[in-house]
């Protein structure tokens, strides 16, 4: 019993005396065989580093782009909720009125031009007709047709 160590061989160990380092024939083996050097270690830790990351900005990327859509699509909704159903008696009302908006829009744009600035319509309207694709040489009747209409 006690000629035998209480370690098994292959254990690993070693000390330090001063400045040397003493270290096991075991451990200078295994360094030895390793095909690891400190680069690679680097590399696979920077791979761990990448792959984590790149797992946490896929999960990001899923939660805002969830989040976009349930705001845009309740956004949505309840801009386009109406009061009522559709109905054919609700469409003809809704008809009627843009039609009485668009009356008075037009009724209130013939009053805007008086005679002389009919003239000046009609003349830029023939000048932009026999100059067709060249704008700009109607310059001086878009300018007075501006003046008449901003008064």
């Amino acid at each position: 019993m006690g000629s035998q160590p209480s370690k098994p061989s292959d254990s690993v160990s070693f000390s330090m005396v001063g400045n040397n380092l003493n270290l096991s024939d075991d451990i200078i083996k295994r360094l030895a065989k390793s095909n690891e050097t400190d680069f690679s270690r680097n590399e696979e830790s920077e791979r761990l580093l990448e792959k984590e990351v790149n797992k946490r900005l896929i999960q990001l990327e899923k939660e805002t782009l969830k989040n976009f859509e349930s705001h845009l699509e309740t956004s949505l909704i309840l801009s386009e909720i109406e009061p009522e159903p559709l109905s054919s008696d609700t469409l003809d009302k809704k008809i009627e009125g843009l039609e009485g908006k668009l009356q008075q829009l037009q009724a209130s744009q013939k009053d805007i031009l008086d005679d002389e600035g009919k003239k000046i319509k009609a003349d830029l309207l023939k000048c932009l007709v026999d100059n067709k694709g060249k704008p700009l040489n109607c310059y001086e009747y878009i300018q007075q047709f501006n003046k008449v209409v901003n008064q």
